[in-house]
């Protein structure tokens, strides 16, 4: 059987973030159910690390049961990614030449790609999610073996001209929501007989919540606001919430 390989950035059972979670639980509840799974990642620690830091070792580990593969990152040059990244994170235009500086100054991982090629035929590889190195460099190695799931959303690193290759020349995209879907068919137009498909994402239900003690701590302050949306999330100027 086939292997599935999410290739992410970084990994581990307390990473932060959402695509980092979603990673992490659908990895987790594949093998549960027997399906060969691998983490490809690098060896630096989360996205609030330096990304040219080794703070794993390099090699293989299992974390949960999963095997999970990671590779030595390389120097970047910091200043010249951020400087971009702040024009990037206030909307303002950026050159060609700065873009370039944008992808080739992320995360820098050469290791990883060199095992891709030589390993291509073992694994159908999933990237998760589409703004990162590791999917830009990665996605490229074997388009027709790959998956992505992008977590799209409406941010300036959208609009920027390397991401369009990558994200429509994997064999398919798979979405959480339907405006996600149409978000992709708005910036990647062009198919080219991509599969695209809405699966959602899995969430833990084994909670307990009440109602009743929900509105005895905020009611007062509600009023008869009802029906209404509790968002529960951060916000995040870089990705526009």
């Amino acid at each position: 059987m086939t292997t599935i390989a999410f290739v992410t950035p970084w990994y581990g059972e307390n990473v932060p973030g959402g695509a980092e979670a979603q990673t992490r639980q659908t990895a987790v509840h594949l093998h549960a159910v027997g399906i060969p799974v691998e983490i490809l990642t690098t060896c630096a620690r989360d996205l609030y690390s330096d990304w040219s830091h080794n703070h794993h070792r390099p090699g293989v580990e299992l974390v949960q049961g999963i095997p999970v593969r990671r590779f030595p990152v390389q120097p970047r040059d910091k200043a010249a990614f951020d400087a971009v990244n702040w024009r990037l994170i206030h909307k303002l235009p950026i050159t060609a030449d700065q873009e370039r500086t944008f992808l080739t100054e992320m995360i820098r991982v050469p290791a990883l790609y060199d095992y891709m090629r030589q390993q291509q035929e073992r694994y159908l590889f999933i990237f998760i999610p589409y703004m990162f190195a590791t999917t830009v460099y990665g996605a490229a190695i074997a388009p027709e073996r790959s998956l992505m799931i992008p977590c799209l959303h409406d941010e300036p690193y959208l609009r920027l001209a390397g991401y369009r290759e990558p994200v429509q020349q994997v064999k398919g995209l798979l979405f959480f929501t339907e405006a996600e879907a149409k978000l992709a068919d708005t910036f990647f137009p062009d198919h080219n007989g991509q599969i695209r498909q809405v699966v959602g994402g899995g969430m833990d239900t084994d909670v307990e919540a009440s109602a009743t003690r929900f509105w005895q701590q905020f009611g007062a302050k509600m009023g008869e606001k009802r029906p209404f949306i509790l968002y529960a999330g951060r916000r995040e100027i870089s990705k526009n919430t």
